[in-house]
């Protein structure tokens, strides 16, 4: 920078040195003495420092203006944040006294444009108050003069007509009509006849967090019940076409979708319990793959065979034929059985519980709750029973 300054500096004395020394020669030509040349140069060299003098003192003043802008624009912003409840804003640092005049200049203009917009909005939430008021007769809400209401002021309407839209969305998917007349009121109602009061609001938002919920339990069931049918499909060996079709056609949560769902399933069981030992032959290959996979000892798998053989002797009518006391010891099986395996289940439930809220989520036996997956083996277990008494009488 200086090395450029110092050329610059030497370009210009030889300027003035060159043009000096033009003028010099005219007036020798022109026949003007020594001592008259001497002072016409006085007025040259004058009249020049009087011109860089007058382009300093412009400069200077430009400068002076953008400092006073600075200052003017740094009050008017810190009084625009103040008046619309803002942080109080920090300009960059190492800017340039342009930069940073421009930089203040642009953000109060984006300050004033949002304090119209406000102030406007104002105007339009007060002149609905005030034609609301005229029909209740009551006393509008006092605002002062030359107050600006901040965004979450300002907000209530569209805190309104968004949670409306929502609330309307819900109803829509649920396949469910207003009740209440206060949900009347917002679904079928003007938005302009809503009274954005206190009590109003709150009732709107109990009714919001009420169908969120309730879809959130639809949602829930749907999965269950998809997980149900999967689980069926597997255990049946659906084709997967067929799988696929089904769950393409049942999409949504909608009333429809799961009453369809149920139905499938109900379908499904009465498959199930006509291809019963099918599917009983199914699970024990599973469970031999499962007792391999979890490393389950030889007398871990003898104790839930005993179990299994338990059952099995129950129904056996042979066994009534048996001398050699091994009927005794298998009811002191059968029952002791009976006893233990409710608390095993309860104490499994337990663990299970715990295990789910720890990692917030379900476990799962084959994308099915594993309470549910038992109760779906004792269910096969009585239907089982159940088709070889009828199959004896």
């Amino acid at each position: 920078m200086a090395t450029s300054r110092s050329l610059e500096c030497a370009g210009i004395s030889d300027l003035l040195e060159d043009t000096l020394g033009k003028l010099h020669g005219i007036w020798e030509e022109i026949g003007i003495g020594i001592a008259q040349q001497e002072e016409r140069q006085k007025v040259v060299l004058h009249h020049l420092r009087a011109l860089l003098e007058e382009m300093v003192n412009e400069e200077e003043e430009m400068r002076q203006r953008l400092l006073k802008s600075v200052e003017s624009c740094s009050k008017e912003l810190a009084s625009l944040t103040h008046e619309l409840a803002l942080p109080l804003y920090e300009a960059p640092e190492h800017l340039t006294i342009l930069q940073l005049e421009k930089e203040l200049r642009t953000r109060v203009d984006v300050l004033n444009k949002e304090k119209h917009e406000r102030l406007k909005k104002l105007s339009e939430l007060k002149s609905r108050e005030q034609h609301l008021c005229d029909i209740l007769c009551a006393t509008p809400y006092y605002v002062p003069t030359g107050s600006i209401p901040s965004n979450e002021q300002n907000s209530g309407y569209n805190i309104f007509t968004k949670t409306k839209q929502d609330i309307l969305d819900i109803l829509e998917d649920l396949e469910q009509s207003p009740n209440t007349s206060f949900e009347r009121d917002i679904v079928c109602e003007e938005e302009d006849s809503f009274l954005l009061s206190a009590e109003n609001m709150d009732a709107l938002k109990s009714l919001h967090t009420e169908l969120q919920d309730k879809k959130k339990e639809t949602y829930y069931l749907r999965d269950r019940l998809r997980d149900r049918i999967q689980t069926l499909y597997d255990r049946l060996l659906v084709d997967k076409l067929e799988q696929n079709k089904f769950f393409t056609e049942a999409v949504g949560y909608k009333p429809k979708v799961i009453e369809a769902l149920r139905a499938e399933i109900a379908r499904l069981e009465e498959l199930k319990r006509q291809n019963i030992h099918k599917v009983i032959e199914g699970i024990r290959q599973e469970l031999l793959i499962w007792w391999d996979k979890c490393y389950f000892s030889r007398q871990q798998r003898h104790d839930f065979t005993a179990a299994y053989e338990g059952f099995k002797k129950a129904n056996d009518p042979n066994r009534f034929a048996n001398r050699g006391g091994n009927l005794l010891q298998e009811e002191k099986t059968r029952k002791r059985l009976q006893k233990e395996l409710p608390k095993v289940e309860k104490e499994l439930g337990a663990r299970i519980s715990q295990w789910e809220q720890e990692k917030c989520k379900n476990f799962l036996v084959h994308g099915c709750p594993f309470m549910d997956y038992v109760q779906a083996q004792w269910a096969a277990h009585k239907t089982k029973k159940k088709v070889t008494k009828e199959s004896k009488s």
